[in-house]
């Protein structure tokens, strides 16, 4: 039994959304990024040509799961279109952050042009942590390249996932709804991403505000 519910721990997908993208930010203001849906799957394009320094572009997504501990295994399933191969080393960059921190990383190198390639690789997590960044996620190149990202999948464990999944929930996605009391009134906030506010309601000794 315990082996059982290891293994079903194991096999859940640590990114959030990863059907549909439904929170990602750019990692910075020079980032080139194209965001493509079809019937089953979105896809991130990361698009630069004719640089001649590093600008690290890509895209950040957040985590479902926020605690890793150093020497535990994490392994990784991407489909990557590759268009045009990155320079500057020619990886495909996926980082796990907490603050300035790597807590852990995959390098994917392609070699070769073509779309739905599969790319698998398992790291070793660099540092224990109970808290990583919002978008935890960080995903580049370096430099020049035009790569198309979709069903990417980590899982704990040192086996590589053979297919798709997204362990996202419908209460993961759901909008969340905050209730703050504070002295003598009471704030509730229907967020749905981080300094996102739908709708507010203070009800305070002097009245109601909307």
């Amino acid at each position: 039994l315990v082996s059982r519910v290891s293994l079903i721990t194991d096999a859940q997908n640590l990114v959030y959304d990863p059907t549909r993208y439904s929170k990602y930010i750019p990692r910075n203001s020079t980032s080139n990024l194209q965001k493509t849906n079809n019937s089953q799957y979105s896809a991130m394009r990361i698009n630069h040509s004719g640089l001649t320094a590093d600008t690290y572009s890509g895209f950040k997504m957040p985590l479902r799961a926020s605690t890793f501990t150093a020497g535990e295994k994490l392994s990784i399933r991407a489909v990557i279109g590759i268009d045009a191969l990155p320079d500057a080393g020619g990886h495909i960059k996926f980082e796990i952050k907490n603050g300035g921190n790597i807590i852990a990383y995959f390098w994917l190198q392609p070699t070769k042009t073509g779309n739905d390639q599969v790319f698998t690789a398992t790291t070793t997590v660099n540092i224990s942590t109970a808290t990583v960044d919002e978008y935890a996620l960080d995903i580049l190149i370096n430099r020049n390249g035009n790569v198309n990202i979709t069903q990417i999948s980590i899982i704990r464990g040192d086996q590589a996932p053979t297919s798709f999944v997204d362990s996202t929930t419908s209460q993961d996605l759901a909008i969340s709804t905050q209730v703050t009391q504070l002295a003598d009134s009471y704030a509730i906030k229907t967020l749905n991403a981080a300094g996102d506010v739908l709708s507010a309601v203070n009800v305070a000794t002097g009245g109601v505000a909307l």
